[in-house]
């Protein structure tokens, strides 16, 4: 795992998108088995190179970071082609799960370090959690 970096919200970004990398590497072999190869080696390839742009461009910068999942929200909001090669469906799909990842542990991050109110001295409750 990377080591923490900047603050402490650089240490949940990194540390979640470590694990969704090594998530995506563990299925990479049974989805080429299931003929879905191609796409399954760009989301990893994608979340790779967007957690190393975060890693190395956003590190220690909220501001950075937030202006780097708006541009990339809004190359994902592009409409799918349907003929585009699954290639290139596989990176769009990439790029969108770590914009979705990141966003998740910020506002994880932010529940954390809320302080309680009026459930005690609870903390507002996991996302994952509520589910």
């Amino acid at each position: 795992m990377p080591p923490p970096i900047g603050n402490t919200d650089d240490c949940y970004v990194l540390r979640d998108l470590y694990k969704l990398l090594k998530r995506w590497e563990r299925k990479v072999p049974y989805l080429t088995q299931q003929g879905q190869g191609p796409w399954a080696s760009c989301v990893l390839f994608a979340i790779e190179i967007a957690r190393r742009k975060i890693e190395e461009d956003c590190s220690g910068s909220l501001l950075k970071l937030n202006a780097l999942l708006k541009e990339w929200e809004h190359v994902g909001k592009v409409e799918e082609v349907s003929t585009a090669p699954e290639s290139i469906k596989g990176l769009d799909f990439g790029i969108r799960l770590v914009v979705w990842r990141v966003r998740r542990s910020l506002l994880r991050s932010v529940q954390q370090k809320a302080p309680a109110s009026g459930n005690g001295s609870k903390a507002a409750p996991d996302i994952e959690g509520s589910r």
